[in-house]
């Protein structure tokens, strides 16, 4: 009877998990751009610097290259991590330096040496998008549904539907 409870349990550890990570996801994804936290003030500095994220004991330090932007009296480096070199070039040339913008993000995590950006506004324009957060997002979804759907199929393809042609 343990034996089969732990059976169970082991089977559903991995979905449990990523229906998790769907939902949370999903909440970043419908979560209102007020609910994040606001940062406003006078740009004192903008560029390209490596971030860095502290694994745990399980997993590895990661460094990346990012866009990066400091506002006065503030210490914190507020980050953006994109491929698309054609937003990075927009963004250094968009000479925000000295001009008030404001900064969506979601707090600061020990783990890393900058914050993210969520949305960058500049006089009501909108230079980084939360819909580019959301992008994002949507792909981890995808991503988890597809391991989830493939986890329960994979099995009944080969386990439950080969048991049926032989009897």
């Amino acid at each position: 009877m343990f034996k089969k409870i732990l059976i169970v349990l082991s089977i559903l550890i991995l979905p449990i998990v990523l229906v998790f990570l769907i939902y949370i996801n999903v909440l970043q994804i419908v979560k209102p751009i007020s609910d994040f936290n606001l940062s406003v003030g006078k740009v004192e500095e903008i560029g390209i610097m490596e971030k860095l994220h502290k694994g745990s004991l399980r997993s590895p330090n990661s460094s990346s290259e990012v866009f990066f932007v400091k506002i006065e009296n503030n210490d914190t480096l507020y980050s953006y991590f994109t491929r698309d070199k054609e937003k990075i070039s927009f963004l250094k040339s968009s000479k925000i330096v000295g001009k008030n913008v404001k900064i969506f993000n979601d707090g600061f995590d020990e783990k890393q040496n900058t914050v993210d950006i969520i949305e960058l506004e500049l006089n009501n324009s909108i230079l980084i998008s939360k819909r580019e957060s959301d992008k994002k997002n949507f792909i981890l979804i995808s991503l988890f549904l597809t391991f989830l759907i493939l986890y329960f199929y994979i099995p009944y393809k080969f386990v439950y539907l080969k048991s049926k042609i032989k009897k």
